[in-house]
């Protein structure tokens, strides 16, 4: 692996900050809390190179003390915010994204299609032919 050089200006003061995160992990669902900010970091696990996506954040509302605190407050979005569903019920839904997926791009096939029947105004029946010469 190649050595990383970072460019940076020196101002006469390197500052070293430290800060603590406390985590929750709930199914899928990551909390963090960092103890410089009001509020809840929402991750999700993927397949990213992180491993893990920030899909929303949680206004803190009471201070959070401990893990205690954090992993009631992760439960409550949970059981609020995620739709727990069966493996059977998963691969439905993912069967029919597909299909809606699948009859939308033949949408943008078929509109790609009549727009190519139409040159300079001018509209032509399927059969006539164009001849176009570039």
């Amino acid at each position: 692996m190649e050595s990383l050089k970072i460019n940076s200006i020196y101002n006469g003061d390197v500052k070293v900050n430290t800060s603590t995160i406390m985590v929750v992990e709930v199914g899928d669902l990551r909390f963090e809390m960092d103890e410089r900010f009001p509020w809840i970091n929402v991750f999700i696990t993927d397949n990213t190179d992180l491993g893990y996506s920030l899909i929303d954040e949680i206004e803190e509302i009471e201070p959070i003390m401990n893990h205690e605190d954090l992993a009631v407050i992760a439960m409550n979005y949970y059981f609020k915010n995620v739709n727990i569903a069966t493996e059977k019920q998963m691969k439905e839904l993912i069967s029919k994204e597909k299909e809606i997926k699948t009859a939308q791009e033949g949408q943008v096939q078929e509109q790609q299609f009549i727009s190519e029947d139409s040159v300079n105004g001018k509209h032509f029946d399927r059969g006539q032919g164009i001849c176009r010469t570039y």
